[in-house]
């Protein structure tokens, strides 16, 4: 599925739709034992448009409440990475230091790796470099100050992997 174009509104709805992805696959991660799956992410989507998520992040001036999601990206990210949750965590794992489990990552953290690597491989557009800043932007606004390196770091290495064509040889 290709990105339609790089207007500055239809930017900002793609990063809007990344956002609310890691939001609702946070909650999924936090729900999960309680409601079944299937219904959780309905009802999150459902929620979502509805409220079109007043307020995500709070007591930041960065704060927006005028979100204005690309709603075909944003089902399709949290369909597609909670679908697909064993296989992307499988990816991700091995790139974690060996004193850090999966399971030690906050759930915020682990929602994020995994929206940004479900895009990775499911899709070929847009670029592996545009998808790590988006992430990385993610990361800067819900996360510790630590933690975006560390998000960068493991899905540069996984872009490589995943992506080589978008990383062109270095001399």
């Amino acid at each position: 599925m290709a990105e339609k174009s790089h207007t500055p509104k239809n930017t900002r709805r793609k990063q809007d739709a990344r956002l609310g992805a890691v939001q609702a696959l946070y909650q999924l991660d936090l729900a999960a034992n309680d409601v079944p799956v299937d219904k959780t992410i309905q009802y999150l989507l459902e929620q979502f448009a509805e409220h079109r998520a007043e307020r995500l992040l709070s007591g930041k001036p960065e704060d927006r409440l005028d979100m204005d999601p690309d709603e075909a990206l944003l089902t399709r990210l949290v369909e597609g990475a909670n679908g697909m949750r064993e296989a992307l965590d499988e990816k991700i794992v091995p790139r974690l230091s060996k004193d850090w489990t999966f399971a030690r990552l906050g759930p915020v953290l682990r929602s994020l790796l995994r929206a940004a690597v479900f895009e990775l491989v499911s899709d070929t557009t847009p670029p592996a470099k545009v998808i790590i800043h988006e992430y990385v932007s993610i990361a800067e606004a819900l996360l510790d100050d630590h933690d975006r390196p560390f998000v960068n770091a493991i899905l540069d290495r996984l872009a490589r992997e995943l992506r080589p064509q978008d990383f062109p040889p270095q001399e």
